[in-house]
C-alpha cells in the first residue's frame, strides 16, 4: 500500500510539533517577537521566568512539564506572556484592548499556541483606523481559539 505524500508530509509535521508544550511562533516579516513571562506573586529568587527573543518566522516553545516556565505544570494551566512586537519607533504591547501597557498579558495554556501576524484588516494608508498592524491570535492545548475572529491587537 502507497501512503500519499501529502499525508506522509502532515504526519511527518505533527511529529515535529513538541507534545504538551506551549509555542509562540512569529509570523512577521521582519519584526522581532520579544516574550517575557509575567512575573508571579510566589516566584522563588532569582528570575528564570521565560524569556525569548523570536526572529521573524521562528518560535520558541515551553514543555508543559518544565515548572520554571509553566509553574503548575499542567497542560491546561494557564500563563501569562508579556508579548511585544519590536518596532523601531515604539514596540508595540499585545493584549486585550483597554488595559494598561504594564497589565497586557496573553494567557496561554501549558499546551497551547500563540501566533504574532500581521493583521489583515489593517491599512497602513489610513493612519486613524484604530487598528493595530499586528495580533496575537492564541489556541489553547485542545485546539480551541480563544481570540476570536480579531486577535488581541499589539499596540
Amino acid at each position: 500500500m502507497r501512503i500519499p505524500s501529502r499525508i506522509l508530509s502532515a504526519a511527518l509535521c505533527l511529529l515535529a510539533l513538541p507534545a504538551g508544550a506551549y509555542c509562540i511562533h512569529n509570523d512577521t516579516k521582519g519584526k522581532g517577537v520579544a516574550v517575557l513571562q509575567e512575573m508571579l506573586p510566589n516566584a522563588r529568587s532569582g528570575d528564570s521566568r521565560f524569556q525569548q527573543s523570536i526572529r521573524p518566522g521562528a518560535k520558541a516553545c515551553c514543555d508543559s512539564k518544565n515548572l520554571e516556565c509553566n509553574p503548575e505544570g499542567k497542560i491546561n494551566a494557564f500563563v501569562g506572556l508579556l508579548v511585544t512586537v519590536e518596532d523601531e519607533a515604539t514596540p508595540l504591547t499585545c493584549g486585550p484592548v483597554g488595559m494598561a501597557i504594564s497589565k497586557r498579558t496573553v494567557k496561554v495554556t501549558g499546551g497551547g499556541t500563540v501566533r504574532v501576524v500581521e493583521n489583515p484588516r489593517f491599512n497602513p494608508a489610513k493612519k486613524d483606523s484604530g487598528l493595530s498592524p499586528y495580533v496575537a491570535r492564541v489556541w489553547t492545548h485542545d485546539n480551541k481559539d480563544v481570540t476570536g475572529p480579531n486577535g488581541l491587537p499589539c499596540r
